[in-house]
């Protein structure tokens, strides 16, 4: 989430659209709450489970993400 906060206009750009959304949610669903809820309202018995699938997603969506990225003309 460092990399978003650096290039924010990008990134924002990027996850307007469905697909971007899509492509971040296996590590957007990793941000929780102060007392480790999820801020996409994952029920606290589906976290785990979620958070092990989101982690196993993430090798193989990174490199799309980053192709998209630098993909990206900014106006």
């Amino acid at each position: 989430m460092e990399a978003v906060k650096c290039r924010h206009e990008t990134w924002d750009k990027f996850t307007s659209t469905a697909n971007g959304l899509k492509m971040m949610m296996p590590i957007l669903v990793h941000l929780l709450d102060e007392n480790g809820n999820s801020l996409f309202n994952i029920p606290q018995e589906e976290l785990d489970e979620m958070l092990d699938a989101a982690s196993e997603a993430i090798p193989t969506i990174l490199p799309t993400i980053y192709r998209e990225i630098r993909g990206l003309k900014l106006n």
